[in-house]
């Protein structure tokens, strides 16, 4: 394929054959006109995955949670970081988000990635106030 005959990938049709296209090309050798046609797939694959196949980040407290099963620590290890077991479980049930002085604690000493720990808020659903 010549790299002028690529276009912007338009549809999930499009996308699986460019998709399957560098799976094909994935073994070309460096510097080879195979090799500019799969970063220039990549570049358009990547683009269309950010427009139409989008994860968000999971809340905080789904990230402290997945972290917490993943290595194998309870909420006293986590509320000793946090000096609170109390703050340890609203996070973990989601009725505040961490403070700035939490998320450092909690992406620096168990390595939970910023972007999960400042990403979607607080999950708790709004309550109605009395008029």
């Amino acid at each position: 394929m010549n790299l002028e005959d690529i276009k912007p990938i338009r549809t999930e049709e499009e996308y699986e054959a460019a998709s399957e296209r560098m799976a094909a090309l994935a073994n070309s050798p460096a510097g080879s006109e195979e090799r500019k046609e799969i970063d220039l797939l990549y570049e358009l694959v990547e683009h269309y995955e950010d427009r139409h196949h989008r994860i968000d980040p999971p809340l905080p407290h789904e990230a402290i949670k997945f972290r917490m099963e993943q290595g194998g620590f309870d909420i006293e290890a986590l509320g000793a970081e946090l000096r609170s077991v109390k703050r340890a479980k609203e996070l973990l049930a989601g009725r505040r988000p961490p403070t700035v002085e939490e998320v450092l604690i909690l992406n620096g000493k168990f390595g939970i990635p910023l972007e999960s720990l400042l990403g979607n808020g607080v999950s708790q659903p709004q309550t109605k106030r009395a008029s």
